[in-house]
């Protein structure tokens, strides 16, 4: 009985690996795009490469010992939420969705936070900005550009911020760096 039990359990895990493998792919530009409003970021896998979200109805829990994920009542050592999700049309004709993402050390002090956009491209999802801080914001998003902060602690002050300004390249498609400037 018991070989017979192990290759079952073999398939088991190979389709549950294959799975996986799949929805970690979804978010890397492999993932069938055809229309950006109807990517459920909510509740896909988002890849940033020095961090990585496995989002469910808008959260991510993470565990700084993979081995802890699946021990019962253990508390996450991070949650990660979504709290901006913007669709936006640069230019007018560049359909995008630009996320913010906070990603909280519920075990300890600390957290940063993610500004991500993404849009698709001959029918799959492209990331095309990637930014991230321990005060990041996003403080302004129009037809023109994407703008984001941080506080600046070259300016002496705790309300001092660097804005850095985000413009669409078509030679390059993707959002590139027009301007930064510090503001107090």
């Amino acid at each position: 009985m018991r070989a017979l039990t192990k290759p079952k359990t073999a398939l088991t895990l190979m389709a549950v690996l294959s799975v996986f493998c799949f929805s970690a792919s979804s978010q890397s530009g492999t993932a069938s795009c055809p229309d950006i409003r109807k990517c459920d970021f909510r509740n896909s896998k988002i890849d940033l490469g020095k961090a990585s979200f496995g989002f469910h109805d808008g959260e991510a829990l993470n565990y700084d010992d993979p081995l802890e994920d699946n021990s019962p009542n253990h508390v996450p050592d991070w949650k990660a939420t979504i709290e901006q999700d913007n669709f936006i049309e640069l230019n007018g004709d560049i359909p995008m969705r630009v996320l913010l993402i906070h990603n909280n050390h519920e075990t300890g002090s600390g957290w940063r936070y993610y500004v991500v956009a993404y849009r698709c491209s001959k029918g799959r999802l492209e990331q095309i900005l990637e930014r991230d801080g321990l005060t990041l914001k996003i403080d302004k998003i129009d037809a023109k550009a994407i703008v984001v902060s941080v506080v600046d602690p070259k300016q002496g002050s705790a309300t001092a911020r660097k804005h850095f300004s985000y413009i669409w390249d078509a030679q390059r498609s993707k959002l590139v760096l027009n301007s930064a400037r510090s503001t107090n």
